[in-house]
């Protein structure tokens, strides 16, 4: 029980908000509400503010941190995650990184509402606001549907990841510089997703010596993880969650 208040999560005005785990404490103005600045329970020398509305809490969120960090969490329309079904929103995402001098990247992202999902598919960088410079370096994410899908609920709104990452690719401009490709097996006791092999590959499709996992499942449905290994040499084509976020309200 914190706040007088004992109870779960209801995407209503009894719900609080967390940053990085931490329960986020108004030190000015009413919680939630328009231009209300918090500290972190546990101190982090951190200022967040809370701006506009959406539903029955705030439309998104600025932090300046210790580091002179100036952090935007749901300030975009991808970056807000609205819960599965409702209007209210889930989690602010961050979608913007800026320091002091102007330096900055920028985080888009996939929102998959039905499935109550999201997860990032770029993160822009190389942009300065003071020098009007827009990001001309990317960091680019591919995935695919999983096969194990566990759904949850949360105050009677579907939260499943339906896609695991299989690819993250550096672009300058439009021109890839690195590929690396993850591969995954299933294991048998618990039909979960495990990382086999990481490959890191070139612009032009050469990739070098891939780094593999050997996993072997327990009786109680862990894993250990045994030697790597290495894949071949090989020239290929092309192929197929640095995100901090604000946990759910708690």
């Amino acid at each position: 029980m914190q706040d007088g208040f004992r109870g779960g999560i209801n995407y209503d005005a009894n719900d609080k908000y967390c940053l990085d785990g931490q329960r986020l404490i108004a030190v000015s103005g009413a919680y939630g509400a328009n231009g209300t600045e918090y500290r972190t329970e546990r101190e982090s020398f951190t200022k967040i503010i809370s701006y506009g509305t959406q539903g029955t809490g705030p439309s998104y969120f600025k932090a300046w941190a210790k580091s002179g960090q100036i952090i935007e969490y749901g300030n975009t329309t991808d970056s807000k995650i609205e819960a599965q079904g409702k209007t209210e929103v889930r989690l602010w995402a961050v979608n913007k990184i800026e320091d002091r001098v102007g330096n900055y990247l920028t985080v888009t992202y996939t929102e998959d509402n039905p499935n109550g999902d999201y997860y990032p598919t770029r993160i822009d960088y190389t942009g300065n606001s003071n020098a009007g410079l827009t990001p001309y370096n990317s960091v680019q994410f591919q995935y695919q549907i999983r096969p194990d899908i566990t759904p949850l609920y949360e105050a009677g709104s579907l939260i499943q990841t339906t896609v695991r990452l299989t690819n993250v690719k550096t672009y300058t401009g439009t021109t890839l510089v690195k590929d690396y490709r993850l591969a995954y097996d299933q294991s048998a006791a618990t039909q979960r997703s495990r990382l086999t092999s990481i490959t890191e590959c070139a612009g032009d499709g050469v990739c070098l010596l891939g780094t593999t996992m050997s996993l072997s499942d327990n009786g109680d449905g862990s894993f250990q993880v045994g030697p790597r290994d290495n894949a071949q040499y090989c020239a290929l084509g092309l192929g197929n969650t640095f995100c901090q976020e604000w946990p759910e309200s708690q």
